[in-house]
This record gives structure tokens, sequence and C-alpha cells, in this order.
């Protein structure tokens, strides 16, 4: 959007604005077909789960529906059955905690001075080393124990991202295969 003369704010805002369109219309599937069964597997043995993503609370719904989607429900087992808004922009619902681009490790701990629990163990899976730091950090603090794991399944396909086929799919206001989008750039 600055290419087009729009200041940095304003082409954040646009950008933002078109994201959440595109979260909107999404449709998902499962990263690894396994994933939902084990989900389920661990809530039937009353293993509390629940999601924490960097996401604000204007992709809730968007998140919701894509794990609705996917018949994959958080909420099941979940630590806290209501809905819990925070001060900051955080916010807690069916299960997944929405960080607000904030520290995971510091929302965790808030979400759990909110609810006035602390657990023995928690075993985090995250795509970003970062974020397994922060929640680490957060566990030495409190004395939890912590068991992390970088999920690193996607990198390939971050890394082959194609600017090209990202503006055919924008340009066309629909979600396209990258092999359709192919297609229309020839």
């Amino acid at each position: 959007h600055e290419k087009n003369g729009l200041d940095f704010k304003e082409s954040l805002e646009r950008t933002l604005h078109e994201w959440y369109e595109i979260q909107a219309i999404t449709k998902v599937k499962l990263v690894e077909k396994d994933i939902k069964n084990l989900i389920e597997n661990l809530q039937k043995d009353n293993i509390a789960i629940m999601g924490l993503t960097t996401r604000d609370m204007d992709f809730s719904l968007a998140a919701l529906k894509q794990l609705k989607s996917l018949d994959i429900s958080l909420d099941k087992s979940s630590l806290h059955k209501q809905n819990i808004y925070f001060e900051n922009g955080i916010l807690y619902k069916n299960g997944i905690l929405f960080a607000n681009g904030m520290n995971k490790g510091h929302v965790l701990d808030q979400f759990f001075k909110k609810i006035e629990f602390l657990p023995k163990s928690v075993v985090f899976i995250d795509d970003k080393l970062k974020h397994l730091t922060e929640v680490e950090n957060f566990c030495k603090k409190v004395d939890v124990n912590f068991l992390g794991f970088r999920y690193g399944y996607l990198d390939e396909k971050v890394k082959s991202f194609d600017k090209g086929i990202a503006d055919i799919q924008h340009k066309k206001l629909k979600i396209l295969s990258d092999k359709e989008a192919k297609r229309k750039l020839k």
C-alpha cells in the first residue's frame, strides 16, 4: 500500500483490514491429520488443553469458526468455562487465549492469576522459538515444570512463499490454491 502513496500507518491499517477479511473466508485444513484424534484422546483423559495465540480478540470469531470447520473444540477440557476479557485487549474464549500480540509468558501469567490456578506442568508447542522461550521463562519464574516443542512442520512452506501468487489471490479477492494462482500467472 505504501507503493500506492499511503503512509506506513494507513498501509498497516489497510493491510490488517484485508487480513481480517482473508481470515473470515479462508478454508483451513489440518496440517497433520492425527492432531484432532490426539486432542480428543487427551480431552477424554481429562487433560486440560487450551490454545494460546498472538492473535487479538478481533480474530477470535474467525479462529473459532476455523476450528469448528475442523470439528475441533478446545473448550471440552478447558481450565475455565467462561469468557474472560482482560483490560489490555487479551481475551480467553472457548479454550483459547488470544494474546493481542503480547509476550505469551506474560499473558499466561495473567490468565492463571485471573482464574486463580497454577498447573504443575505445561507442555507447550509453538512454531516460534521466541514464544517457547517466553512461556519457559514464565514457568521457571513460578516453578512450573515445562516441556516445550518447536513445531517446524510448515517451515519449508513458509520459506517458499511467493508474493506473485499472493498478489493474484488478493486481486481475485478469493482464496486460490497456489496451483490455481500459478496458472493465472502464466
